[in-house]
């Protein structure tokens, strides 16, 4: 879905105070909040993060945070980058750019 993120920011920043869901369904998006919270995290961090700094930032605990990363790497929206450390690193994935 190209252009989905773009469309979802524009909306949000247009209309700051619309619901979380009715942003989501006007950019066509079908996301859980903790999902989106995961990839607004790499956004702003504006490089890849380990699993444990996700969810440091988040304050939520890794396990929660390494099912939405499973899922946004399975829709595309997240791609897991080689780390010699953890040997993974989510970063956004080109659909959510």
């Amino acid at each position: 879905m190209p252009g989905a993120s773009l469309r979802f920011r524009t909306l949000a920043m247009a209309e700051p105070r619309a619901p979380f869901e009715q942003a989501l369904a006007a950019a066509g998006l079908t996301l859980e909040r903790p999902a989106m919270t995961v990839l607004a995290t790499l956004q702003l961090a504006g490089q890849p993060l380990r699993v444990g700094e996700i969810a440091a930032r988040m304050q939520v605990v890794g396990l929660h945070v390494t099912r939405h990363v499973n899922g946004l790497e399975k829709r595309g929206l997240l791609t897991r980058l080689a780390d010699d450390f953890s040997g993974h690193l989510p970063t956004l994935g080109d659909e959510s750019r």
